[in-house]
């Protein structure tokens, strides 16, 4: 009895600090390769401080939508879309939060309203050097209004297409994997003409994947070497992105779903989940973890939660 008392006790203590420990950033390391260094784990949004010498991939909580924030190891800054209309003031807070008063780049990966809705606030209120657009007919007022600031304050403007890189950092490749050549824009859903980038930085790779569905997964995965260490899950893990087929190609070792807490569309799918699972992905959900943290030094990752 006096044994058995012993264990369940030993057992409490460990849950009891397990649960204390859930507060604040939560940290895991991971490695393509038996670590090599020890990254200071992330602090709280509002004292972050970005390091110099690491490439950080931050999935901003905006509920459901994507809004990422991408620091180069030279300090570069690239924000690729920025969630609802409404959550604009949460992604600038959250830029000047962490430092960040100017921007080399803005992606907007589609005209979708979670998407660039957000960019409007950003474009207004943050000087940016560039902004990436598909380059599509003004379908609705957010995207006309956003194409309008970027007219009126002339900032220059792109329209990347696959095969295409991003001179953002000396030390990091940004490659265009989507939308192909050529471009049929009346005639291919916006989703898979989402702008689809894979930035690598020595042995790491991330790939952000907008909301490109199935049918610009097989495309790119016939034109390009899409592994990656970390994905950005594609349309907020919806059932009709992440294919099997996608995801034995990319071999990812994190991914991430930027979604909204019981979102409408019942977002991530079930089955995409499971087909992370069996590639063996460990996944993290903004929805769950709150804003994320990916960061790398090229040779390991760490991985930062909000909770």
């Amino acid at each position: 009895m006096k044994r058995h008392f012993l264990v369940v006790l030993v057992a409490a203590v460990v849950v009891a600090v397990s649960v204390a420990g859930c507060t604040g950033w939560v940290k895991n390391t991971t490695s393509p390769s038996p670590p090599m260094s020890t990254l200071t784990p992330p602090p709280i949004p509002s004292g972050l401080s970005l390091s110099a010498s690491n490439l950080t991939m931050t999935a901003i909580d905006i509920g459901q939508g994507d809004s990422l924030l991408i620091t180069f190891p030279h300090n570069e800054s690239l924000l690729v879309d920025g969630g609802q209309p409404y959550k604009g003031p949460t992604v600038v807070s959250y830029l000047h939060s962490v430092g960040i008063s100017h921007l080399d780049g803005v992606i907007a990966t589609h005209p979708d309203a979670d998407h660039i809705g957000g960019l409007i606030d950003v474009l207004q209120s943050i000087p940016v050097d560039k902004v990436y657009d598909l380059g599509l007919a003004k379908s609705t007022t957010t995207y006309e209004k956003l194409l309008q600031i970027v007219k009126d304050k002339n900032i220059p403007y792109a329209n990347p297409r696959a095969g295409d890189t991003l001179n953002l950092d000396p030390d990091t490749t940004v490659l265009v994997l989507n939308p192909s050549l050529p471009f049929f824009p009346m005639t291919t859903d916006s989703n898979d003409n989402s702008i689809v980038i894979k930035i690598t930085y020595q042995r790491i790779s991330y790939l952000l994947t907008g909301d490109a569905a199935s049918g610009a997964e097989a495309r790119m995965i016939s034109l390009f070497n899409c592994s990656a260490y970390v994905l950005k899950v594609g349309h907020h893990g919806s059932r009709y992105s992440s294919s099997a087929t996608f995801l034995k190609a990319v071999k990812p070792h994190i991914a991430v779903i930027s979604v909204g807490a019981g979102n409408r569309f019942g977002h991530p799918a079930p089955e995409t989940l499971a087909r992370l699972a069996a590639v063996g992905a460990t996944v993290y959900r903004t929805d769950q973890h709150g804003t994320i943290l990916v960061t790398t030094n090229g040779q390991t990752v760490d991985v930062g939660t909000a909770r």
